[in-house]
């Protein structure tokens, strides 16, 4: 995400429009009533950066109230029973705050506050203390198709967020390690493969070697025995000499004929030649990992939101998905995804892939739905996004549409810069706050090395929000 989500001091920053959930790490013990008296009892405490006071008036991201030091949520809940209070705060219900901001990028006059910065749970207490995480067990600090107001729906991007959760990115981690193993053990077998064709082909030029020396020795004998005129030499050798030469002469024959390693060479060239075919089908033919993607790559992972076993899908960026990718990936127990042309028959028309589509109450609203994709389509290509990917190629956008085709629900979204044997870095645009005390929100470059989760590119910002309308609401069938 981008102008959703602006960084300081290299973390988002936390705002009204986030939609995050804050939970407490450690319960907080609270007295509550019962019969026999009170009892302390643990409880969970939840907050909600929705509820967000004393944030920013003037500086905002997309439009929402920036959290700064001072801020509190109104509410932290979860301890309702506990009326008696909290044994450390003597509070329930109480109010969560922070206590930690950035010490050097500030929104009018104070810190603002980053993911993972110190939270305090009920009144402002540290016996809750715990990490601006949304929910740590849930949601990551990133997310998709929320980047822009929808170009179809034009509702607020917030409809169309769709979190990369903690389990989605370990997932996508996963199989990026897997990935890196299948590249590294498949290089390692080329290199292995390698070097022994070539040791058997030094073996081969040195049979070769000594059979021509062989008979290089036979001539040299014959010629050094004879010298230079035969004819004279059986004249006048005697017949013990020209026994010799007839002798030397046929093991010079024999050996012009007859190599005695050719079954041994033999077997070595045919031995070379099937480890230099497996060689080529792993170089050539695309068992490699990363074959035509030399400078990386990016990896999707999408969860869909049944309940139960939750099917996963993957895929990678490009205009194809290697064989390499397409075996770790099933191995993994992922549904694989190759290309989903966009274009004017885009699957986001179809009833089958378009969430809006699947909600509509009447042909009439489904016929309008269609019309304002195609005019809005139509004018996102006559103007592509500038230096970004080519539509269609992204990992997110065939993820989503796949989903969608199979008749489920966008769950959760994790996408991944593979790039493990290159020093090359994916860049994305994004928002950050200037270090400054009224701070003023400014675009730059943001670089992600490998194995880093990357926010949507300029195509994606773009492509994603129609293909996720309402998308908070739809269901798995």
């Amino acid at each position: 995400m981008s102008k959703g989500n602006v960084y300081a001091n290299s973390r988002s920053v936390v705002h009204k429009g986030d939609s995050l959930t804050n939970v407490s790490a450690v319960p907080d013990v609270c007295k509550t009533p019962t019969p026999g008296g009170p009892i302390p009892i643990p409880y969970i405490n939840v907050a909600f950066d929705r509820n967000l006071t004393k944030g920013t008036k003037k500086v905002r991201i997309a439009g929402n109230s920036i959290a700064i030091s001072k801020s509190k949520l109104s509410t932290s809940t979860g301890d309702e029973p506990g009326t008696l209070g909290g044994i450390v705060s003597g509070k329930f219900k109480g109010k969560m705050a922070w206590g930690t901001s950035s010490m050097n990028v500030k929104a009018e006059g104070k810190g603002v506050v980053r993911f993972m910065d110190i939270t305090m749970h009920n009144g402002n207490t540290y016996n809750t203390a715990w990490t601006q995480m949304g929910n740590p067990a849930v949601v990551t600090a990133t997310a998709y198709g929320d980047d822009t107001p929808c170009d179809v729906c034009g509702k607020d991007p917030l409809t169309h967020r769709t979190h990369e959760t903690v389990s989605a990115a370990a997932d996508c981690s996963k199989l990026l390690k897997k990935l890196e193993e299948q590249a590294e053990a498949v290089d390692k077998r080329i290199s292995d493969l390698s070097i022994e064709a070539a040791a058997i082909g030094k073996k081969m030029d040195e049979l070769s070697e000594a059979h021509d020396q062989a008979i290089q020795t036979a001539h040299d004998n014959l010629k050094g025995f004879v010298g230079k005129d035969i004819a004279a030499f059986f004249k006048s050798a005697s017949k013990e000499d020209k026994a010799e030469y007839l002798r030397i002469n046929k093991i010079k024959t024999d050996l012009q004929k007859n190599n005695p390693n050719q079954a041994e060479l033999d077997k070595m060239k045919k031995d070379q030649k099937a480890k230099m075919a497996e060689a080529k089908e792993l170089n050539e033919n695309g068992k490699r990992v990363y074959k035509d993607f030399p400078n990386g790559f990016m990896v999707g992972v999408l969860v869909c939101k049944c309940e139960e076993k939750p099917k996963k899908w993957a895929s990678m960026s490009g205009a194809f998905v290697t064989p390499g990718f397409k075996e770790v990936a099933e191995k993994e127990g992922f549904i694989v995804v190759g290309p989903e042309a966009l274009g004017s028959n885009d699957a986001t028309y179809s009833e089958a892939t378009s969430p809006r589509l699947q909600m509509a109450q009447s042909q009439e609203e489904k016929d309008q739905i269609r019309k304002d994709m195609s005019a809005k389509y139509k004018d996102m290509a006559k103007d592509p996004a500038p230096a970004s990917p080519t539509r269609g190629n992204c990992a997110a956008p065939k993820l989503i549409q796949a989903c969608l085709k199979a008749g489920h629900a966008v769950g959760t979204v994790s996408e991944k810069w593979f790039a493990p044997f290159q020093s090359d870095k994916y860049k994305v645009e994004q928002s950050r706050l200037e270090h400054q005390p009224n701070g003023s929100l400014k675009s730059e470059d943001r670089t992600f090395s490998h194995g880093d989760t990357v926010p949507s590119c300029d195509t994606c910002k773009r492509e994603l929000p129609p293909m996720l309308c309402d998308s908070d609401k739809h269901k798995c069938k």
